[in-house]
């Protein structure tokens, strides 16, 4: 088997930057632009193998040398990135996200990335754009491959070298089949971790192992021909496919795509386009720019701001810069070849060590906490309390959490809080409410959860949820038939989730229905049925039900807003690159009515929750906002942890405004 450098493979490494480039950049032509990621592990696969296994059949392999060249191919840049990165977020982040930052760049330079993102974010969610470092989970996931691949080829060449190729294909097989499962079952770890992404590396190792390269060679041009055309057509469907197709089937036709044009190295399109120099020049400097893309996007993400196209496009040429620096100027000079390669892994060992060191001590002082301003302790107190409430169920359960914290153990009358993550956002306040007036309280919630009976909430990014979420409420509604003490239950949830993202095909469903094929007609009316549903069955047990509106929700942030005006980085940064940003937004404490996302669900919430004897409706709307725009801080205490939950002192200021739980309970 032979093996040559094929300049048209590293003209597809550009295909695969530029897509996930601008895929982040927000550029709509470019929606799935993710996928170029799957585009660089076909890559990876067929390069890594190639190499290999040519060292192998030839006698010349070694470990070390191996190791060493992944070292001085990957460290040197993302050392580089990791320092830059650290110092950003030491200016910008806040003593928790900045903890949280420090463990996933120890997971970028130990190579476990993926497994720190897996543990604390969706890589599709909102806060997933604030992970300075999140570009490097599909470094993880790599080098992971790295570590596992040499030592098994190794193996099966030394034990039976026929049947490489077929375990190799038996590997690859069960990896696909695996990631089609988890991505119905558990899409996060499909995502992220490598034996769900083992069959991408895989193909590209089985054109390696197959002779990638003589098999090229032997199809006739005409077939090259039509395998090229039909990779970019592959190409051209997956990543500008619009949402709601599988993400599975997109990441196979990423996959097979990258596979024809490695298969098709005669056709034009490799000879005349990937092999081009503008191709090859960009595939080169892939891996920096890949390293050096992110960290603007993130930035602007934290700090709230929106460049516009033309800035997008600015600061998509300044990472580019930044790129072709970094290869220049880091990249290659280390990747010139030692002469003692264990002294180079050593060497590597030790950088990497030293450049732990910072990040550890973040760690260990929980993100410089002690060194914070009063302010910032504040309001991280007071934000962490609501996000660690601990009577939130997450996804996965079905069961409520009935621990002293969430259900109380005394026969005095109580007031119960029910439904989901908004709920628990407010549940500071509702408790505050409930002990005042010498009352018990008791939290039944659960994450994406409304509080509906009967009805559940389909979430095709979350499957099983539905199932679970109606078992919840089952079970919460079996609760307060055992607690004769609940004499009030306030039902409070996110009522217009699944028609915010209806787009994507969320929907409200029957609890033993279709949830993907609920129109968007019946999950209005679903929504209407399941409240309804739920206040019978609560007022049936002769309880006082409180509906809760939602609180007001806003296109931006008004926790980032708050912080900017007591983290001086941040103001600073905000004002040189978006004077205007806040501009006309901020009314004192509040934000104008611009700013506030308009509620779908609203009238259908109160046409269900029509009041009568034992059945009120609350407004949070009604309490915190007026002509100027809806309260979201006062001082320096803010009411919002994000866009759309409360905190602590934002669920205590409203509860002080309503009338949730009356004086007299029957």
């Amino acid at each position: 088997m032979q093996f040559s450098y094929r300049r048209d493979v590293d003209g597809l490494r550009a295909i695969a930057i530029v897509s996930v480039v601008l895929f982040h950049y927000g550029i709509s032509l470019f929606a799935n632009g993710f996928l170029g990621v799957d585009i660089f592990f076909v890559i990876s696969g067929y390069l890594i193998t190639s190499i290999i296994y040519r060292e192998m059949i030839r006698g010349e392999f070694t470990y070390a040398k191996f190791y060493s060249r992944r070292f001085r191919r990957i460290l040197p840049a993302l050392i580089a990135a990791v320092a830059v990165t650290t110092i950003v977020a030491w200016s910008l982040l806040p003593p928790y996200d900045l903890k949280r930052y420090a463990i996933t760049a120890i997971g970028a330079l130990s190579g476990l990335s993926n497994f720190a993102f897996f543990s604390f974010v969706d890589y599709f969610s909102p806060k997933a754009d604030r992970q300075l470092l999140l570009m490097t989970w599909s470094l993880g996931v790599e080098e992971q491959f790295y570590i596992l691949f040499p030592p098994a080829m190794a193996f099966l060449i030394g034990w039976r070298k026929k049947m490489l190729l077929p375990i190799v294909t038996g590997i690859t097989s069960a990896s696909l089949l695996l990631a089609i499962a988890a991505n119905h079952y558990r899409p996060e770890a499909a995502f992220y971790l490598i034996p769900f992404r083992a069959w991408e590396l895989g193909v590209g190792a089985l054109l390696a192992l197959a002779g990638a390269n003589g098999i090229g060679r032997l199809l006739s041009r005409r077939v090259q021909e039509a395998l090229a055309a039909g990779a970019i057509l592959l190409f051209a469907l997956a990543i500008g496919i619009g949402s709601g197709f599988p993400i599975i089937a997109l990441n196979a036709m990423a996959v097979i795509g990258a596979a024809m044009l490695i298969l098709s190295q005669d056709s034009s399109v490799n000879r005349h386009i990937l092999s081009s120099r503008l191709f090859v020049g960009v595939g080169l400097i892939s891996y920096s720019w890949y390293l050096w893309h992110w960290l603007p996007v993130a930035v602007m993400h934290v700090l709230e701001i929106d460049l516009g196209i033309t800035g997008r496009i600015v600061a998509i040429l300044c990472t580019l810069v930044a790129g072709i620096l970094s290869y220049y100027v880091i990249e290659t000079p280390f990747r010139r070849a030692p002469s003692d390669h264990r002294r180079v892994l050593r060497r590597y060992a030790v950088a990497v060590g030293i450049a732990a060191v910072p990040l550890a001590i973040l760690v260990a002082t929980k993100g410089l906490h002690p060194l914070a301003s009063p302010q910032i302790k504040a309001v991280e107190a007071d934000t962490l309390g609501a996000l660690k409430n601990p009577c939130l169920a997450k996804y996965g359960e079905q069961d409520p959490r009935l621990g002293a914290a969430c259900m109380s153990d005394t026969n005095k009358p109580a007031v119960a809080l029910i439904g989901d993550s908004h709920a628990n956002a407010i549940a500071a306040g509702i408790r505050s409410i409930a002990e005042k007036r010498g009352l018990a309280f008791d939290q039944l919630t659960k994450s994406s959860c409304p509080a509906l009976l009967d009805y559940t909430r389909y979430m095709p990014n979350h499957p099983g949820h539905d199932r679970e979420c109606a078992h919840f409420m089952r079970a919460a509604v079996s609760i307060l038939r055992d607690h004769p003490e609940i004499r009030t239950v306030v039902l409070a949830s996110y009522w217009a989730a699944s028609f915010d993202e209806e787009a994507d095909g969320f929907r409200y469903a029957p609890a033993q229905g279709d949830g993907a094929g609920t129109t968007l007609a019946q999950s209005r009316q679903n929504l209407a049925n399941g409240l309804k549903e739920m206040i019978t069955a609560i007022h049936d047990m002769g309880r006082e039900v409180v509906v809760l509106q939602d609180v007001p929700r806003f296109k931006v942030d008004p926790s980032t807003i708050g912080l900017a005006d007591i983290m001086p980085v941040r103001e600073v940064i905000t004002r040189l690159i978006a004077p205007e940003r806040h501009k006309g937004l901020v009314r004192g404490h509040r934000l104008a009515p611009a700013t506030v996302v308009p509620d779908s669900a609203r009238r259908i919430v109160q046409a269900a929750a029509t009041p009568r004897d034992g059945v009120r409706l609350a407004d949070p709307v009604a309490s915190l906002c007026n002509e100027e725009g809806c309260l979201f801080r006062t001082g320096t205490t803010i009411f919002y942890t994000d866009s759309q939950h409360l905190s602590n002192s934002g669920a205590r200021e409203l509860a002080s405004r309503l009338p949730l739980v009356t004086r007299e309970v029957r």
